[in-house]
């Protein structure tokens, strides 16, 4: 059978994220103003070019989130204070785009990974590691690397995210976008 490539990037999505019964916190909550955003389409060696100017938000909240029976720390875009606040405050409203992260602390940073993929006879794609630390206080930042072209044994289940984790190890890093923001106000 074969799995369509929405269906199998949610899948793999979905495996990514913890499923615990443990209740997270994060002293991140807040509102934050992005200070600095920058691309690199060729490596992970340093940071790009800015594209701040060419984006339409510029802040971001951060917030523990349930979604599909896990708990995870979510950073959402949005456009300014009030209209952060006003997404924020109502945990019924359900954002999509941001990121979510899973795993990790404030302490260590959070972390998540989404593998993307075709699986014909083998498991190709991109995988996505973010992260969100705190390098001071008051100052997040957001890392996302990317990692094309790994490929793997399909398994008997599709394509396994650890065996994506595995296959990523060694290969080079293509992409990295890195968001720093600075604390502009609570939630």
């Amino acid at each position: 059978m074969r799995v369509s490539p929405i269906l199998a990037l949610l899948l793999s999505a979905v495996s990514f994220t913890g499923c615990g019964d443990e209740e997270l916190s994060t002293g991140f909550e807040g509102v934050y103003s992005i200070e600095t955003w920058t691309e690199n389409n060729g490596s992970c060696d340093s940071e790009g070019p800015s594209v701040l100017a060419q984006q339409s938000q510029t802040m971001f909240f951060v917030r523990v989130e349930e979604f599909l029976f896990s708990s995870h720390v979510r950073a959402q875009l949005c456009t300014d204070l009030s209209t952060c606040r006003t997404r924020s405050a109502d945990p019924a409203i359900v954002v999509t785009g941001g990121w979510s992260f899973p795993d990790g602390s404030d302490a260590d940073g959070w972390t998540s990974s989404t593998f993307s993929n075709e699986a014909v006879d083998a498991c190709t794609g991109t995988l996505d590691r973010y992260s969100l630390t705190s390098p001071s206080d008051g100052v997040l930042e957001i890392r996302i690397e990317t990692r094309a072209g790994v490929e793997f044994p399909l398994g008997p289940d599709g394509c396994d995210p650890e065996l994506a984790e595995a296959a990523a190890e060694g290969q080079p890093c293509t992409y990295l976008e890195m968001i720093t923001a600075k604390f502009s106000g609570s939630i």
